[in-house]
């Protein structure tokens, strides 16, 4: 027979046990993690590896991120060219691109003496989502290649879950330079995509916001990608070519009205938005790298309307290797420059998007000038910071 004390001892010990379990639990996971989040775009594919607080969903340190960690992968050029689906070619290419940024990264993390393994997943957007209505069985399959290659789980997201993670991704840049979020207007062009998102207590617009967290989030996508209107520009010339430079001040002008007529589409409420004080913020590679890169100001947190537009006037003459090789060096080599491997590397990698350089800051400058922005701060973040803290696609 148990005495009443031995009840009372076996009682507390449960207790002391349940205890001790939730404390481990509550440790465990509020332990940082090491995450792996590939932004798998339309024209180009990235990864950031960063400590993350699982719990708080809070990024803690990106240890692996920047351009030197994005390939180009032309998933918007090869379905446009097949018309119906993903080229074995492509979907090889993509593969091996994940393959390679896994390893650049892992020996990245070693010579840092990071030694924990990696969780990783992706989100793939617009060239995916085209491909998925065009050939639904088909991209799934290779999503399923994607994650039995190389062990990432990637997923399509809707355009809207695409704004939302681009969001996110700005909030935590944001917050780290002291913006209020509800401050912002958060501007996102991909390859193939263009994005616009705010938080709005604007009840005219409330049927069509999207609850995220907190916040009421008002999203626009389009169609207004780097490659989508570098294609409008190359029809405008009439040019059966794969690049449109050099565009020339005639048809320059018309393309830039093109770009204005995008800014046309965009809902009301953004322009409101941005004249009433919200500030405008560029995420993503095509502001960080292209437009600052071709402003002169690489190094600076923002570029103006004005910038963009003398940087696109300058460059309508260029074809793209002076483009190339005057973003390279700031300045047009002379015909017949001998360079060194390292010179040519540089010259390489401008190469890589030269075609839609000019484009770009059409584009971007067109737009801005429909919005009424005369300048745009860029937050160096990409979709994967969303990616790294979306709770359901860790889940």
């Amino acid at each position: 027979m148990t005495s009443p004390q031995q009840h009372t001892d076996r009682n507390s010990l449960a207790l002391a046990f349940l205890a001790l379990s939730i404390l481990l639990s509550f440790t465990a996971m509020a332990k940082p993690v090491l995450r792996g989040a590939f932004d798998i775009g339309s024209g180009t594919t990235k990864l950031k590896v960063a400590w993350v607080e699982p719990a708080e969903t809070k990024i803690l340190q990106i240890v692996v991120g920047g351009e030197d960690f994005e390939l180009p992968v032309p998933y918007i050029s090869d379905l446009k060219s097949t018309k119906t689906k993903f080229s074995q070619k492509i979907r090889e290419r993509g593969i091996q691109a994940i393959l390679s940024l896994k390893q650049k990264a892992a020996d990245a993390l070693q010579a840092k003496g990071i030694t924990e393994s990696i969780q990783y997943r992706g989100i793939a957007t617009s060239a995916f989502r085209k491909a998925q209505a065009l050939d639904p069985k088909g991209t799934g399959a290779f999503l399923q290649e994607i994650f039995v290659r190389t062990g990432v789980k990637a997923s399509v997201a809707v355009q809207e879950k695409e704004g939302i993670l681009g969001f996110w991704a700005a909030t935590f840049q944001a917050a780290k330079l002291g913006m209020n979020p509800e401050d912002l207007v958060v501007w996102d062009i991909g390859g193939s995509s263009m994005q616009l998102i705010s938080i709005t207590a604007d009840k005219a617009v409330q049927e069509s916001t999207i609850r995220a967290g907190q916040y009421n989030l008002l999203v626009y996508g389009s169609g207004d990608g780097a490659v989508p209107f570098k294609m409008r520009a190359l029809s405008i010339e009439g040019r059966p070519s794969d690049s449109p430079n050099p565009i020339g001040k005639s048809d320059g002008k018309v393309i830039r009205w093109a770009a204005r007529n995008s800014g046309k589409r965009i809902p009301t409420y953004f322009k409101k938005a941005l004249r009433s004080g919200k500030t405008m913020v560029g995420i993503g590679s095509l502001h960080k790298y292209c437009i600052l890169g071709q402003t002169g100001k690489k190094d600076s947190s923002h570029y103006s309307r004005r910038s963009v537009r003398k940087a696109a006037l300058q460059r309508l003459s260029y074809d793209d290797l002076k483009l190339a090789q005057h973003n390279a060096f700031g300045k047009l080599l002379p015909a017949g420059t001998s360079l060194s491997a390292k010179d040519q590397a540089k010259v390489n990698k401008k190469m890589r998007y030269a075609a839609s350089d000019v484009s770009n800051l059409v584009l971007v400058e067109g737009i801005m000038k429909e919005l009424g922005v005369s300048k745009v701060e860029v937050l160096d973040v990409t979709l994967s910071e969303g990616v790294l803290v979306a709770p359901t696609l860790w889940n």
